[in-house]
């Protein structure tokens, strides 16, 4: 599996999480001082929010250039693009 694949199983894996409301997940977004803010059944945040969460929490290691690249150049990039 090719980098930018397993990154963008990782942020699949916790979108997932979060709409299936993981209890562990859910508390350590409430937890989290960085820039994500779920507020009303909406999460908000920036790329390098998302990044810094999913480092916080163990799911990425990559450095953040690492990050954006292989999120852009992913499958999960171009499916987005249709909305």
């Amino acid at each position: 599996m090719a980098d930018h694949e397993l990154l963008n199983s990782r942020v699949v894996q916790f979108f997932k999480g979060v709409i299936r409301r993981n209890p562990d997940l859910c508390k350590r977004l409430e937890e989290f001082p960085g820039e994500m803010i779920s507020a009303s059944e909406t999460l908000v945040f920036t790329l390098h929010g998302l990044w810094s969460f999913l480092t916080a929490v163990g799911m990425l290691s990559d450095p953040f250039p690492n990050f954006q690249q292989a999120l852009y150049r992913g499958a999960l990039n171009q499916r987005l693009a249709d909305y």
